[in-house]
């Protein structure tokens, strides 16, 4: 992260807008902010954090009192620049507050910006803004002025964070969260997702059945069967889709036949009236030719008629206009002559005025001098009390400040704390917080002990739960299974009462046939009888005595009753086909049920007894009846698959939920285990510790660590209270001193400023009143903006008068000019109207008497339009067209006939017979699809059986390694290691710089609890805590601190930290240390670092190259400005 600038207004001491460039001060690696006390220079922290966060850490509740007295709104802007090794992208973040009353404000805009050829706005919310700058940075407010900009008060709050705070800070800062909860989260994840995967898995296995060899063997030659019947039914439709084809085509071309001859027998009826339209057609086409010549001779006529109306209108209109422009010529003139006399004396007048006006605009500027002079003058006057009010209240300050610094010292010495009092205060906490953590940690696994114990009960009592449901559902399956055996029986029992009843049908229909021979025998027979006579031979046998003739006998009932019965043999032998697709589903579903274990048998066909011979009348009912109950055991069918599916899915769920619920048992009696030796390890634990820790403080009770603590930390706090008050009395007792100052060169300027601004006064007042008499005497009592207004409006009327009449004279002449024109055309129009008259007349006589009509009234009685016209020629045409397409339409019918004949009864025999054979193809075709299917089935099942056997195993080595993984990173062992690592490793890059800083006096190391503990090696090495610091000492060790962990920030983050502010801790520096320190920050510099330092230290002035000096605000004026100096 590199700032870009930054914009503040209304913030603190800063009123008016102020922009700092960070890029012309970051440039020079090393940069100083300088300005005396009070002047706002921590001002510039604040306004950086309050643009990023919306915070500010030094005010109360964040906000409270940071708006200027003197201001109601408050408005930063801050610039930076993110950069790694792929691209660079620049944000501004941009804030602004109002007052809400005298302490608090209001946040009034907030928002983000990507900064590019396009700016694009990320946020505009508040809460929506500090989470996306937290998002870019990967810091909250806390680690940014912890480890980038430290602001006053903040230097030594990373060294006293105590271990558990300073190890979330780290997981912050280092982004170690994905080793902990979003680790673990993801790897449960992996195992729920792998033991569902794996449970499901058994149980689709479960699920499969049987898929035998033998079964697949027998599904095959079942097929093999369907697909021989299959393509004998295919082949005989073939036979008899050729016949259908070369039938319908005569049949189409015999029903082609007949409506074209019934066509032309309707066209024959119109002939008279096409005859007709024809001769109307005719005298319209006459007419046509006629029409431009009578149209021409009407529209000549009417024209001349016009001409000669419009000639007599535009004489008169032609005289009056004559009128009207002699007469407005006189008035021009007479206008022209009366502005020549008036306009150069109103000319003379408007000048005097011109010099008269100016005149009366410098006295008004001189009285506003004077006015501005008397309200400078008061103002000054009143300043310059103010001043001394100011003058005599900072003298009063600086007194009681210095009084009260003598009191704040004596009270400083009285709370230190001794160093081997606090020392062993501090072990002895650290050990008690060792302890409690420990029993926390018993009390957690007894806890989860508890729970895990009710979560194996409730999982017992599932199991035996799910053990009654399995025994339900084998009774549930048997019973099942006992309706599709019966259902099955009915089905076999219908199948063969269809094929009896086929069987006696086709024997009934050939009894019928050789009747129906017989009877046509003993019908010639009749036929012959009725021609012979007694004594007459006959033809046959010879014989000229007839004793015996044949009688009549009536054939028509049996003809009747044979072909009812081939019509209801005919419709009955396809639905009699349903029974074999009926088996084979029940089988398919009496197979599954086998195949979950319900039952060992197979369905088995009965005996059932032969049915009875019956009549014709009675087959025929028979039949009727056996199709509604196969479309009734159809249904049966249908309802006992949707039990069946049913039934199946619930007994797969069943086991799947068995199979998970087996692993889950076994898997929390193997966590139940662990936990108890964790309790059990734990317990030990604490047990040790509290022997060691009354041994280690036999005098201290461990209750009363806290207290002691407790009362070191007020005493520290009273003391860190202490130390900032003093400091805050020696900033304030500068600024007194430095407000008594500027007092009194202000009051020596101001009694300076008020002489002259009086003398001033008197001068301008002296010109005003010499002024006014030069204006009285050019226009005396009148008003100058009047007598102006009049002489232009005067003038003005001249010009508008003469205008007017000059317009209105061009107006009328050019309409007399305008109607003289119109005259003669209109003249000349009309001669050539006349002679055109002539020519068309003489024309019409001569075409109307070349015609066979009398008058231009039989012409106009003949017309009819062009549509008309066109219409009648079209439907003549298309009449004579369809006659003729007609007639050789039926000669190319009658050829492809060519004398073959087709009758209807014929083609309806073919139709009947086609859709027969269709109906016993799609059966043969549905039959070998349910025997496909079937064998498909089996196929599937085997082979995916395989597949899920391969994957379960592999599923069950990766739940037992993702399980592994799980008791590894169980709790924040592993986060806690890594933040301890990287904890050493800043730690150690800081006693480094430490080293550096103080000449290798000091150096910082980490004690057994995870704190910080300070060696003196120029004293033995002996350790101390980092509480007996020295104010320089603390800043130094800090500053090392604050410097290895931004070095390491940069280190692991996706935008490395470009800049480092310091805003304390010089002034406690000696000349010596000072040097070191500017030094130590120069060679980071080298390292792409910015850093700036806050300070009004001299000797670090004098030092840096780049400085952004803030000049302090003026009482009651405007407020802190910044600018840039470079040596």
């Amino acid at each position: 992260m590199k700032p870009i600038s930054l914009s503040i207004a209304g913030l603190h001491s800063f009123r008016e807008k102020q922009i700092i460039d960070f890029e012309d001060l970051c440039n020079g690696g090393v940069f100083g902010i300088f300005g005396t006390t009070g002047s706002g220079k921590s001002s510039i922290l604040d306004a950086m954090t309050l643009a990023l966060y919306g915070k500010v850490e030094r005010a109360a509740n964040n906000t409270q009192g940071i708006l200027n007295h003197a201001e109601n709104e408050l408005k930063v802007s801050f610039t930076f620049e993110l950069e790694n090794a792929s691209n660079k992208k620049r944000y501004k973040v941009e804030r602004s507050f109002k007052r809400s009353d005298e302490l608090r404000v209001k946040s009034a805009t907030s928002r983000i910006v990507e900064v590019g050829e396009e700016q694009f706005v990320l946020a505009d919310k508040t809460n929506e803004v500090n989470q996306h700058v937290q998002d870019l940075l990967g810091l909250t407010i806390d680690d940014f002025t912890r480890a980038v900009v430290l602001p006053q008060g903040k230097f030594a709050e990373f060294l006293s964070l105590k271990g558990a705070e300073r190890r979330q800070m780290l997981q912050r800062l280092f982004n170690l969260e994905q080793y902990g909860d979003q680790l673990t989260k993801k790897l449960r994840a992996k195992v729920q997702a792998v033991t569902s995967d794996l449970d499901k898995i058994m149980a689709e296995q479960a699920g499969l059945g049987e898929a035998s060899k033998e079964r697949l063997q027998e599904a095959k030659e079942e097929l093999e069967g369907s697909q021989k019947l299959l393509a004998k039914r295919q082949g005989e439709l073939a036979e008899v889709e050729k016949l259908y084809e070369k039938e319908k085509q005569l049949w189409q071309w015999h029903q082609e036949q007949v409506s074209l001859e019934e066509e032309l027998r309707k066209l024959a009826d119109q002939e008279i009236e096409i005859e007709r339209k024809q001769e109307t057609l005719k005298h319209a086409e006459a007419a046509d030719k006629l029409k431009p010549y009578l149209e021409d001779l009407e529209r000549t006529k009417k024209q001349v008629e016009t001409s000669q109306q419009r000639i007599d209108e535009l004489t008169m209109s032609l005289e009056k206009a004559k009128g009207q422009y002699e007469q407005a010529q006189a008035q021009y003139e007479k206008v022209r002559e009366h502005k020549k006399e008036q306009e150069p004396l109103l000319l003379g007048k408007k000048e005097q005025l011109q010099q008269a006006k100016k005149l009366e605009q410098a006295i008004e500027e001189a009285k506003n001098q004077v006015k501005q002079l008397d309200e400078k003058r008061l103002n000054q006057e009143k300043e310059m009390a103010e001043t001394k009010n100011g003058l005599e209240k900072a003298r009063s300050l600086l007194v009681r400040g210095t009084e009260k610094q003598q009191v704040l010292k004596g009270e400083l010495e009285a709370v230190v704390v001794p160093f081997e009092y606090r020392e062993q205060v501090q072990k002895a906490y650290s050990e008690k917080q060792r302890l409690s953590g420990i029993q926390l940690s018993i009390s957690e696994l007894e806890e989860e002990l508890k729970q895990k114990d009710a979560s194996y009960m409730n999982l017992v009592s599932r199991q035996k739960s799910q053990e009654e449901q399995v025994k339900r559902s084998e009774q549930q399956g048997n019973e099942l299974f006992g309706s599709l055996q019966e259902a099955y029986e009915v089905v076999c029992e219908r199948e063969r009462e269809c094929e009896a009843l086929l069987q006696q049908g086709e024997e009934h229909v050939e009894e019928m046939k050789k009747k129906q021979q017989r009877e046509q025998v003993k019908h010639l027979a009749l036929t012959l009888a009725k021609g012979l006579s007694e004594g007459e031979a006959c033809p046959v046998c010879g014989a000229t005595h007839h004793p015996q003739l044949a009688t009549e006998v009536s054939g028509e009932e049996k003809d009747g009753q044979k072909q009812a019965l081939e019509q209801i043999l005919r419709e009955f032998r396809p639905s009699a086909g349903e029974f074999a697709s009926l088996k084979l589903q029940l089988q398919h579903y009496a197979e599954q049920l086998v195949a979950e274990g319900f039952s060992k048998a197979q369905l088995e066909k009965t005996d059932v007894a032969p049915i009875q011979e019956l009549n014709e009348e009675a087959l025929i009912d028979y039949m009727t009846n056996m199709e509604s109950e196969i479309k009734s055991l159809q249904q049966d069918q249908l309802q006992i698959r949707d039990r069946v599916q049913r039934f199946l899915s619930d007994v797969r769920k069943l086991h799947q939920e068995k199979q998970s619920l087996h692993i889950q048992l076994e898997r929390e009696e193997k966590d139940q285990e662990i936990g108890k030796e964790k309790l059990k390890k734990r317990q030990e634990e604490h047990l040790t510790a509290l022997r060691q820790f009354e041994k280690a403080y036999p005098h201290m009770e461990l209750e009363q660590v806290d207290e002691l603590q407790k009362e070191i930390s007020e005493r520290d706090k009273k003391e860190q209270e202490l130390k900032e008050k003093l400091n805050i009395s020696v900033r304030f007792l500068e600024e007194q001193q430095q407000k008594t100052e500027r007092f009194t060169n202000q009051v020596s300027i101001l009694e300076k400023d008020l002489a002259e601004t009086t003398f001033s006064y008197k001068t301008k007042n002296e010109a005003v009143e010499e002024k006014n008499g030069e204006l009285r005497s050019i226009i005396g009592q009148g008003n100058v903006d009047v007598l102006w207004a009049e002489t232009t409006q005067k003038l003005a009327k001249l010009t508008e008068m003469e205008e007017s009449s000059y317009q209105m004279l061009q107006q009328l002449q050019k309409v007399y000019q305008s109607i003289e024109r119109d005259a003669q055309a209109e003249q000349h129009l009309l001669q050539q109207s006349t002679d055109h008259l002539q020519a068309s007349s003489q024309s019409w006589e001569e075409r109307l008497g070349n015609s066979y009509f009398a008058s231009a009234e039989e012409v106009k009685a003949a017309f009819l339009s062009e549509d008309v016209m066109k219409g009648l020629s079209e439907r003549i045409q298309a009449f004579l067209e369809t006659i003729k397409t007609i007639r050789h339409d039926l000669d190319a019918v009658n050829k492809k006939l060519h004398e073959q004949e087709i009758t209807e009864e014929k083609w309806l025999q073919t139709q009947q017979l086609r859709e027969e054979l269709h109906s016993s193809v799609n059966e043969a075709v549905r039959a070998t699809g349910a025997a496909q299917k079937a064998l498909e089935d089996i196929e599937n099942r085997h082979e995916r059986f395989n597949d899920l056997e391969e994957k379960r195993e592999e599923y069950a080595h990766l739940s037992e390694q993702y399980q592994k993984l799980q008791s590894v990173f169980k709790g924040n062992s592993f986060v806690e290691y890594i933040a301890e690592e990287q904890l050493m490793n800043v730690t150690r890059d800081a006693s480094k710089r430490l080293g550096m800083l103080t000449r290798q006096r000091y150096a910082i190391e980490i004690d057994s609890q995870g704190g910080f503990i300070m060696r003196d090696d120029a004293n033995g090495g002996v350790k101390r805590p980092v509480s007996s610091l020295s104010g320089g000492e603390t800043f130094l060790t800090s500053l090392a601190l604050a410097l290895s962990l931004s070095a390491q920030i940069q280190l692991r983050g996706e935008y490395p930290l470009q800049f480092f502010f310091l805003d304390e801790g010089f002034g406690t520096l000696d000349g010596e240390l000072l040097d070191n320190v500017v030094t130590s920050l120069e060679k980071i510099q080298s390292q792409q670092l910015s850093i700036g330092v806050i300070s009004h230290v001299q000797e670090l002035r004098a030092r840096l190259p780049k400085r952004l000096l803030v000049e302090a605000a003026e009482p009651s004026g405007r407020g802190t400005r910044v600018k840039i100096e470079t040596l």
